[in-house]
């Protein structure tokens, strides 16, 4: 996948589509990216259900409390991500593993439907670039700290740190990162939240 939204896709993004919710606990996903995912609860299973009676997209969204069985709207970040499911497999007769993968960062507009599942209206949310010097920058110092990091911290696996040298888009870079770090999720929903790319790449800084 590129950097920027498939053309189709961001045309869809355009027209505000309702999408079932998958909420998820204690993690969060950044556009671009591939996980794995087990849903067990009777809202998330239907929502997964709705999702592949389309086109297979959901939104993605963090909860604000890992603790939270049912989350309702007030209990979840209201920016998320647009995600694709690639894959799903049965395992249980209520558990699913599903690996989805991440295509747009989107904000809730409303929440349209609470049941059977949680459904919401989104827009689409775009990184605003910044002076291309000063985030070419960035994001050098951000890969240098990064590299020093993993060279550290054996958690980080060192080949991940290669491929983000490849990446010509720096949020790309930002997102995987941040993705990987042992942080609060609530600084990781932040970095998601922010639009601006010297912003995001500076909050990433601060961290590292």
């Amino acid at each position: 996948m590129t950097d920027d939204p498939q053309p189709d896709l961001e045309s869809k993004l355009k027209e505000k589509p309702v999408l079932p919710v998958l909420p998820l606990r204690n993690t969060l996903l950044y556009p671009d990216m591939i996980i794995p995912l087990a849903v067990g609860r009777d809202r998330s299973l239907k929502a997964v259900e709705q999702a592949t009676r389309g086109e297979g997209y959901l939104l993605i969204l963090s909860q604000k409390d890992g603790e939270v069985e049912e989350p309702e709207p007030d209990d979840l970040f209201r920016v998320g991500v647009m995600a694709k499911i690639l894959r799903l497999m049965r395992v249980a007769p209520n558990n699913l593993s599903v690996i989805v993968h991440g295509q747009g960062k989107v904000s809730v507009e409303e929440y349209t439907s609470k049941e059977p599942f949680l459904e919401a209206r989104v827009s689409f949310l775009e990184n605003a670039p910044g002076p291309p010097l000063e985030v070419e920058a960035l994001n050098k110092n951000i890969l240098s700290q990064y590299e020093k990091l993993a060279s550290l911290v054996p958690t980080i696996p060192q080949e991940m740190v290669a491929p983000l040298q490849r990446y010509e888009d720096a949020n790309r870079v930002a997102d995987n990162i941040a993705f990987n770090l042992s942080i609060p999720l609530a600084e990781k929903q932040a970095i998601l939240e922010e639009t601006g790319t010297v912003q995001r790449l500076k909050m990433l800084t601060g961290i590292l």
